[in-house]
């Protein structure tokens, strides 16, 4: 991982590049403003920046973080002047992914540098499961491409048997089936379709 260093102090920035190298990225630092455009044009995966940097440097980040969303965006303060709270308001403000509070110690830059974990996804319950095949089926009524229809109607039935099958042991999500339902086209005059309704 490519990590850009914004910082005034060359002395700090030749410190945070030991931490960084050490840990195996590649250190990019950038003591002045034409080094930090240099290093964000060729391209980089993280920037740590002093959220008390200069204007100018912060627009620059900002600015390439725009462009490139994936950019992880690292906020730190070496001034003991502020306060923690303000810290994180500041980062936040920035949109900061995290928030270093020694830039120098190795574990929290590793932590810091890592990807933000995708979500922990919640198994379904039985009731659910239920509900996931009445979706499906009457997507499946409605539907007019017959082998969209078919699959509706297969995946309808698996979660039939899943819930006749549920226990506290089951792990199902939502998404198992790799469905995406289409926005509800039923008239508002046509009830909602009933397990063992045959269609008109």
């Amino acid at each position: 991982m490519n990590v850009c260093l914004v910082d005034d102090d060359p002395r700090l920035l030749d410190a945070m590049s030991r931490t960084v190298n050490g840990l195996g990225h590649t250190a990019v630092p950038a003591l002045t403003v034409r080094a930090l455009g240099e290093a964000l044009s060729a391209g980089v995966d993280a920037v740590v920046i002093d959220i008390q940097a200069k204007p100018e440097r912060i627009d620059l980040v900002l600015a390439a973080r725009k462009a490139r969303p994936d950019i992880r965006l690292i906020a730190t303060s070496r001034s003991g002047q502020i306060r923690p709270q303000a810290v994180r308001d500041i980062a936040r403000a920035l949109g900061a992914d995290a928030i270093l509070t020694n830039p120098n110690a190795s574990s929290e830059v590793e932590q810091a540098l890592l990807p933000a974990s995708a979500p922990e996804k919640t198994p379904m319950t039985a009731q659910n499961c239920r509900t996931r095949a009445r979706e499906l089926f009457e997507a499946a009524v409605f539907e007019e491409d017959e082998a969209t229809r078919e699959r509706y109607l297969t995946a309808g039935e698996k979660w039939m048997r899943r819930w006749r099958v549920w226990s506290e042991a089951s792990v199902y999500h939502a998404d198992d089936d790799g469905l995406t339902l289409p926005s509800p086209q039923r008239p508002s005059h046509i009830p909602p379709y009933r397990f063992g309704q045959t269609p008109s």
